[in-house]
């Protein structure tokens, strides 16, 4: 038999009350598992938290591995088009046109990278369907907000692989080939 009271101000307060009650009315039935409310939604969604919370770490491991693989990627290509960066600067290119340059070259890789990533989270997300509260699978502000942050994060790390290239010198770059 379950019971619900409702109470003003902490409600973990009258348990032994209730307790004392329920022992008034018939000794041999104990009033056992007095929780609160909170306290059984708590240990109700305890599992779905921590599920959440692993969701949100493997989530910023990804994002990382992303802004790594994009650093990378870009820094490869940089470092591959050394000779042709080197030559550019010896025939007066500004260090601006090289870092926009590298940055044109890091857009196409940002933007297949969201457009692909977009497309498997929209596949993918009647998986998680059950698992969100007061909210969509198909939430365009989750998608927007997280698209920016990839955006932001991707810019980012390609920003210090484009400053590289501005600042080859024409004369070692030449030389090393």
């Amino acid at each position: 038999m379950y019971f619900l009271i409702r109470a003003n101000g902490d409600p973990g307060r009258l348990i032994p009350s209730v307790k004392a009650a329920v022992a008034e009315v018939d000794q041999n039935t104990p009033a056992a598992d007095m929780a609160t409310v909170g306290q059984v939604l708590g240990n109700q969604t305890r599992t779905l938290r921590f599920y959440m919370f692993l969701l949100g770490i493997f989530a910023t491991v990804a994002i990382l591995m992303a802004a790594t693989g994009t650093y990378g990627a870009l820094a490869y290509s940089v470092a591959e088009r050394t000779r042709e960066i080197g030559i550019r600067m010896a025939l007066g290119g500004r260090s601006s046109t090289i870092v926009v340059m590298v940055l044109h070259q890091a857009a196409w890789i940002i933007g297949v990278g969201l457009i692909v990533g977009l497309m498997g989270a929209s596949l993918l997300s009647s998986l998680l369907q059950s698992l969100l509260v007061e909210i969509t699978a198909t939430d365009a502000a989750t998608y927007i907000a997280i698209s920016a942050l990839v955006l932001v994060i991707s810019t980012i790390a390609c920003i210090i692989p484009a400053r590289r290239a501005a600042t080859v010198d024409p004369v070692l770059a030449l030389k090393h080939e």
